[in-house]
């Protein structure tokens, strides 16, 4: 494997709270900022023997559903807005007709998580999470990250471990 950066492992027995998953990831995000805006330079490549300036991006971010929902600044998988896809609330999950669920979009989030951000106080935070199911991700301070599309789930928890195959014989089993 190339172009592979792992930032780190967090680890247990319990998972980071929002604002120190956020506090954890502010010195990697501001520099990837800077990566992305400036680049920086290299004085050597395999291609360039004098050098080039570079960027660099994030995309995606490949992690368990706790965690990635967690960095995409998406309410846990157990609330009413359970769905990362759409805005499918979690008592209309027997509804599978795709055509009549609201996907999930960048602006949308955006604005959402932006009034989130700059509520004066931290029960105005509570109202708008508990009505959006959205906050602040250190994330979103890169200009080109987008939440709906740059997350996704490992293929580990995915496959290996069972989920897919735990949500195609119990969850949709009553199909």
């Amino acid at each position: 494997m190339e172009n592979i950066f792992l930032v780190g492992v967090i680890p247990g027995p319990t998972e980071p709270s929002h604002g120190e998953i956020n506090h954890l990831l502010r010195p990697l995000i501001t520099d990837l900022v800077e990566a992305w805006e400036h680049g920086f330079y290299l004085s050597r490549t395999a291609g360039h023997p004098h050098g080039r300036r570079i960027r660099c991006a994030v995309v995606p971010i490949i992690a368990d559903l706790p965690a990635a929902r967690q960095l995409a600044g998406i309410g846990s998988f157990r609330s009413t807005d359970w769905c990362s896809e759409c805005h499918q609330k979690i008592q209309d999950r027997d509804n599978l007709d795709k055509s009549t669920w609201t996907p999930r979009d960048y602006e949308t989030h955006r604005d959402q998580v932006n009034a989130w951000k700059n509520a004066p106080t931290e029960g105005a935070r509570e109202k708008l999470y508990d009505k959006n199911h959205v906050r602040h991700s250190e994330f979103l301070r890169l200009p080109y990250w987008d939440p709906t599309k740059f997350v996704t789930v490992d293929s580990m928890h995915g496959f290996y471990l069972g989920l897919f195959r735990r949500h195609v014989r119990i969850i949709w089993a009553w199909m």
